[in-house]
């Protein structure tokens, strides 16, 4: 077809091809190909426990003590920030490892179980924390938050497109799902509405409660009973083994025997992450006394008993660490004869060798 004239007798161009054509959008761009590791974010965990130790009097300490408790509720609980903004002291039962996040205008609050370790980390955090006794204790301007999330992945080398608020819930719940929970007990925990739930199956809310307990709360990787985590200090090779010293976010020193071939395999060096595991029955727990390490090169860790139970062959002993981590001890009966009562102050031991790594 003929292109149209003019009066002039000149062709005239379609509007939308000339200079002054309707604005093209410009493409988005294309989303990560890869979400966050888990080892990112206990790096970033790690780095955030750091800052919050090493803060030096309440003017670093509160803001740092705030910003740590909002990443472990954005990255265990997968609360929204407005979520967390709303909480009060009320709302949280640490000794049951449950939140109890009030709705908006005024809905009833819905719960959310917390892994028990989490829990009760930050139960301790919390209690010697002077911010508890505000109303709205996680209450800050949101930029800040984003600023400080920012900051604290360019320190650990992560994205800073994925390491937001936002990022950090989709993580949660996509850990949920990858660990089997069923998609629309991932909704009930998110708190998202029937308008985003895409399951066809339901749950009432007590079932969900119920089974979302049981899967958050019930959930456990390993048999070992202890675990520590921190940064890689120092690695030490003496012929087939190698001796690596590493130091948790609070500052204590855990020292583990592994071979050196391990060592190269696992790639330890100083400032990697690791994770120490130590079971039950490798811990030995001593009345407190004064003094160093002890002379074999055992670690040496303070604490209060926290409950005993006995059988007719061991004895289990629950312990808080100083640090306000936990440890537990089972002993033969017969050794554990000294210890009656909870409250006691009591140093367990463990050898290098019985510390099992892992990296991250």
């Amino acid at each position: 077809m003929a292109a149209a004239r003019g009066t002039t007798g000149k062709e005239t161009t379609p509007a939308h091809s000339t200079g002054a054509a309707t604005p093209q959008k410009r493409p988005r761009a294309a989303p990560p190909s890869r979400g966050l590791t888990e080892a990112e974010l206990l790096a970033a965990e790690i780095w955030l426990e750091e800052r919050l130790y090493a803060a030096d009097g309440p003017r670093l300490r509160h803001p740092r003590v705030r910003l740590w408790f909002i990443f472990m509720l954005l990255r265990h609980a997968g609360l929204q920030l407005v979520e967390i903004f709303r909480l009060s002291g009320e709302c949280l039962d640490f000794g049951c490892a449950l939140l109890h996040v009030p709705g908006p205008r005024g809905e009833a609050a819905r719960e959310v179980p917390l892994p028990p370790a989490v829990a009760k980390k930050l139960g301790t955090v919390w209690a010697a924390w002077e911010g508890r006794e505000q109303a709205r204790p996680f209450l800050c301007d949101a930029s800040r938050v984003r600023r400080s999330l920012h900051q604290c992945a360019l320190a650990c080398g992560l994205n800073p497109v994925l390491f937001t608020a936002r990022g950090l819930r989709r993580h949660r719940g996509l850990e949920l799902a990858a660990a089997g929970v069923h998609p629309s007990l991932v909704d009930a925990f998110l708190g998202r509405d029937a308008a985003e739930r895409k399951s066809l199956v339901r749950f009432d809310a007590d079932a969900a409660r119920r089974l979302l307990r049981e899967r958050i709360q019930g959930y456990a990787r390993t048999s070992a009973r202890n675990h520590f985590r921190g940064r890689v200090t120092r690695v030490r090779h003496t012929g087939l083994l190698a001796d690596v010293a590493f130091a948790t976010a609070s500052g204590l020193e855990i020292r583990a025997r592994i071979t050196g071939r391990s060592c190269r395999s696992l790639g330890l060096a100083p400032g990697v992450i690791v994770s120490g595991a130590v079971k039950a029955l490798w811990i030995e727990a001593r009345p407190e006394t004064a003094g160093g390490r002890p002379a074999d090169g055992a670690n040496r860790l303070a604490g209060t008993v926290d409950a005993v139970r006995r059988d007719d062959d061991y004895a289990e002993t629950l312990i808080t660490l100083d640090d306000g981590g936990e440890a537990c001890s089972v002993r033969p009966v017969a050794e554990m004869e000294w210890l009656r009562e909870p409250g006691a102050r009591v140093e367990i031991f463990f050898s290098p060798a019985a510390v099992i790594l892992t990296v991250g």
